[in-house]
């Protein structure tokens, strides 16, 4: 997918990726998109979008989406929501703070959309360790609601939910 108007190209994970340099300042997503991406994309755990400059002389970033369902009650029933989750998200460290995180955000509803129009899905979740960024209403700011959090493991994890 390409957007002139705004310089970058979208593209599904591909071994031609590898070829450059990334660092978002968090060694456990530098690992990831060089390490561990391709073994979870074989597997169908998840889909790992990137996005590139126009150019393609710089990985901007990385984000994947894969598949969960969360029970809710709805009418006094119990029922599996299908929705999609926003799992990683990262941004080389020099472009973090340009919107580069709003423009991955958008980019993941425009696909929850279409997969919501082909097998059915109600919404993007977010689930996260990063108090920072539900502080800071990261995701609030561009539409998700927080719907519960809980201790894991001795770390607080929320949810957040972009309702379709």
């Amino acid at each position: 997918m390409r957007n002139e108007e705004t310089g970058y190209i979208l593209e599904k994970l591909h071994i031609r990726h590898t070829q450059y340099d990334f660092d978002c300042g968090m060694e456990e997503y530098n690992e990831y998109i060089r390490e561990r991406a391709f073994d979870e994309i074989d597997i169908k755990n998840t889909q790992v979008y990137v996005f590139l400059t126009k150019n393609r002389d710089t990985l901007i970033g990385y984000f994947t989406l894969s598949n969960k369902s969360i029970r809710a009650e709805i009418r006094d029933t119990i029922y599996d929501q299908p929705l999609c989750l926003l799992g990683r998200m990262a941004i080389q460290k020099h472009l973090q703070g340009k919107g580069w995180g709003t423009k991955f955000i958008h980019k993941a509803i425009d696909i929850c959309y279409q997969i919501s129009d082909m097998a059915g899905c109600k919404g993007l979740l977010v689930e996260t360790y990063f108090l920072d960024l539900i502080e800071s209403n990261f995701y609030q700011n561009r539409g998700f609601q927080q719907i519960d959090e809980h201790k894991i493991h001795g770390r607080t994890r929320y949810r957040l939910l972009y309702p379709l």
